[in-house]
């Protein structure tokens, strides 16, 4: 049975995108206070209601909307480090990436074992391409006991029709503080918890910047709120375009939009991709040479 390489948060960029690369996932230790976090969700977990649904869970608290709830989060969403990762992952297959959701997860003792899935499945895009990452916080320790995610490393790479066999998941085992990276194409699932303690942890996934996002963070978030984030977090939270042309207003980013009073009507603003800016160059200086473009 393998086991998920763990690297402590200094470790050099390269051994972490070799190990998503090779396994689909990685583990990073000591990457946020857990205390902070859980200082900050508390009050939401609290109150909030147990799943239903035989994915989600029975015993299982899930709260979403984590960037309006808390400080934390906002800084890990736009951490450089992760960030990278997660450009290394999905900038081959877009323009710009964007934050897919944001959850917390509490498995309460008693809660039965996930079936294991692959994140992904969500959008029905090409095998051949990776649309989404993870990355799921412990904000306590997770064990085999208390309900630690399962992973089997190496899935991302399987054919279609491979399914798992018994052995090959491994448990993500972790200390409160660390993370687990892993994509959206690897087979996972949250584990039973046997213990007498909640296992809680947070999850803020990325997308390819042309889907549709899991979250609606236009609704969950209001801009008052938002136009207090930095530039870089409106953007990943949807707040931009991308190319060719998707998520305009008014043909203009959307940022700029609203930064400069909402007009009415204002000039819209090509967003190309650079191999359509060339034609479009090109065809202007040589109509003739393109003629079959302008005809």
């Amino acid at each position: 049975m393998s086991i998920l390489k763990t690297y402590c948060a200094s470790v050099d960029l390269e051994k972490l995108l070799n190990a998503i690369d090779e396994d689909g996932a990685v583990i990073l230790s000591d990457i946020i206070q857990a205390d902070q976090l859980a200082e900050e969700l508390q009050p939401y977990l609290h109150v909030s209601e147990p799943s239903e649904g035989p994915f989600y869970g029975y015993q299982t608290h899930r709260i979403s909307g984590l960037i309006n709830k808390s400080k934390l989060c906002r800084e890990i969403a736009t951490d450089k480090k992760l960030n990278k990762i997660v450009s290394h992952v999905l900038s081959p297959y877009c323009d710009k990436y964007q934050l897919n959701l944001t959850q917390g997860i509490s498995i309460q003792p008693g809660e039965k074992a996930q079936f294991l899935h692959r994140d992904d499945a969500m959008f029905p895009t090409s095998q051949n391409m990776e649309s989404m990452i993870n990355i799921i916080f412990a904000v306590t320790d997770f064990s085999k006991e208390n309900g630690a995610t399962r992973v089997i490393p190496g899935s991302h790479t399987w054919v279609t029709d491979r399914s798992p066999v018994d052995g090959e998941a491994v448990y993500a085992e972790m200390k409160a503080g660390s993370c687990m990276i892993y994509r959206g194409s690897v087979l996972h699932a949250g584990s039973a918890n046997n213990s007498s303690e909640c296992r809680t942890g947070v999850v803020i996934s990325y997308s390819l910047g042309w889907l549709k996002q899991a979250e609606n963070f236009f609704v969950s978030i209001p801009w008052s709120e938002v136009e207090t984030y930095s530039n870089e977090l409106q953007r990943l939270l949807g707040y931009q375009i991308h190319r060719p042309n998707l998520g305009w207003v008014e043909g203009i980013d959307p940022v700029d939009w609203i930064k400069s009073g909402k007009p009415a009507v204002t000039a819209a603003k090509d967003a190309l991709p650079k191999e359509l800016i060339e034609l479009a160059q090109a065809a202007t200086i040589s109509p003739t040479q393109y003629s079959p473009y302008l005809t």
